[in-house]
């Protein structure tokens, strides 16, 4: 079972105050760490170091650069690329459309950026973040059932070994 001292956390939006303000009540929980991209193709670059538990995108990230990826297209090229991070998406515009056409690439949540926004954001980040440990939790009791049933084996093949050796004796063989 892999123990997480802290959760990774990439955090991706265009604005850089929404990522700053983001990344303070974020790093308020004792168990994250929040790494900042203002771009795609930022956190791309170093995404293979990086290795996040959990990401949070802005669907448009054009406002600083016009030619930049859009979050969806992050998505898809994270999931294409073998990545399965949980996401949360965060939009200024509510479109369910898109919310649902993203849940194939493990978008947990879809976030409008109104008032309260933040408190969302923590509270998904929170189930997120359970769920995560859960998995890991039940990984571990997973590979303590494969141990014991190698055990097992071990211990039944040592058994039927001794009965066949005492049977040779008995027999004379």
């Amino acid at each position: 079972m892999t123990t997480v001292n802290k959760y990774k956390i990439a955090l991706v939006d265009d604005d850089p105050i929404v990522l700053t303000m983001l990344q303070l009540v974020l790093e308020n929980r004792n168990d994250v760490e929040v790494f900042k991209f203002e771009t795609g193709e930022d956190l791309m670059q170093s995404i293979d170091e990086l290795t996040p538990h959990l990401l949070i995108v802005d669907y448009y990230l054009d406002s600083q650069k016009s030619d930049a990826i859009t979050g969806e297209e992050l998505i898809k090229q994270l999931f294409d690329s073998g990545y399965d991070l949980p996401t949360i998406v965060l939009s200024s515009q509510k479109d369910m459309d898109v919310a649902i056409s993203l849940l194939k690439y493990h978008v947990v949540d879809y976030i409008e950026k109104l008032d309260g926004f933040v408190d969302q954001i923590e509270k998904s980040v929170d189930e997120v973040l359970n769920m995560i440990s859960l998995e890991d939790k039940i990984s571990g009791v997973n590979d303590n059932i494969k141990k014991d049933k190698y055990h097992l084996v071990g211990l039944f093949l040592a058994f039927l070994a001794g009965l066949l050796i005492a049977w040779v004796s008995v027999k004379g063989i």
